[in-house]
């Protein structure tokens, strides 16, 4: 069934015009991030001027393409791999059931975001993944992208780097994104944010989601608190974290709010940087927060 609805969206997108460079261009910090995407752009671009001719010169080591630990690879929209010149052995296959060490369906996910109508036809997705060669896992985040290629084929390219810089534009992407799923469905939505294999557990980091009365609803990875008020909570400076983001949510609806608290497993505080969102369903207000070392 999702093979089916994909193929009929794929007859859909064959109508719309190529995406273009500055559709993808959100204000990312890290020059790393900015090269990734203008390295996909540049690729999609390839494809929709030569179509499947240009897969070759995906192929070739030590090119623009494929350089070391960094490489494009190209997937139809129903999960067949066209091209991966660092894992070979999958091109033909259909991935679109493939998980990561977590159990994350990757690959679903990012056809679904790319695919979606309304979307922009690209997205970011993370995920636990190994370097070519190697057997350690990494978390990889990748850039992909919806092309048209001169036939009228729809592909999905991307290109990925291992232990990227979390940029805040990930974060506010994912609190909006479960801010829109509690919008539409409300506490109903909750469940999905839950899972450590969902798209909202990601790069070290989560979404979590509190009351305005300071109780913790959701919060994958410390489940333990969830129904406990945390109104109260201070850290090692005696600011009441919770308290400050409902305080910023009452005045501006969403924010940033920088605060120390200590990594895990480490007893120094860092600062950390959270992104708090307010949202509303059906007469109650969450507060949609996640949060990074970036610094």
């Amino acid at each position: 069934m999702p093979h089916i609805i994909l193929g009929l969206l794929t007859a859909v997108f064959i109508c719309l015009a190529p995406i273009s460079a500055q559709a993808s261009a959100p204000q990312y910090k890290y020059q790393e991030t900015k090269d990734l995407v203008a390295l996909v752009d540049a690729a999609s671009q390839l494809v929709s001027k030569e179509g499947e001719k240009a897969f070759a010169k995906f192929r070739q080591k030590d090119s623009r393409w494929y350089k070391g630990e960094r490489y494009v690879f190209i997937e139809g929209p129903d999960g067949t791999e066209y091209v991966n010149p660092a894992f070979p052995e999958l091109e033909g296959k259909n991935l679109y059931e493939l998980k990561d060490a977590f159990g994350k369906p990757y690959v679903k996910q990012f056809i679904q975001r790319a695919m979606d109508p309304k979307g922009p036809g690209w997205t970011w997705v993370h995920y636990l993944w190994h370097k070519p060669g190697k057997q350690p896992l990494y978390w990889k985040t990748s850039f992909i992208k919806r092309v048209k290629s001169p036939q009228g084929k729809v592909y999905l390219v991307g290109s990925g780097l291992y232990n990227m810089k979390m940029e805040r534009y990930f974060i506010v992407e994912k609190v909006e994104q479960a801010a829109d799923l509690i919008k539409a469905k409300g506490e109903a939505a909750f469940p999905a944010l839950r899972r450590r294999d969902g798209q909202f557990v990601f790069n070290d980091t989560y979404v979590f989601v509190e009351s305005m009365q300071g109780v913790e609803l959701v919060n994958p990875v410390l489940p333990g608190l969830e129904g406990k008020n945390i109104l109260k909570l201070t850290n090692d400076e005696g600011r009441q974290i919770v308290k400050e983001m409902i305080d910023l949510v009452r005045k501006k609806g969403e924010g940033w709010i920088g605060y120390y608290w200590p990594k895990p497993g480490a007893s120094k505080p860092s600062i950390k940087h959270t992104y708090v969102l307010g949202v509303k369903h059906g007469g109650k207000e969450y507060l949609v927060v996640c949060g990074a070392y970036l610094d």
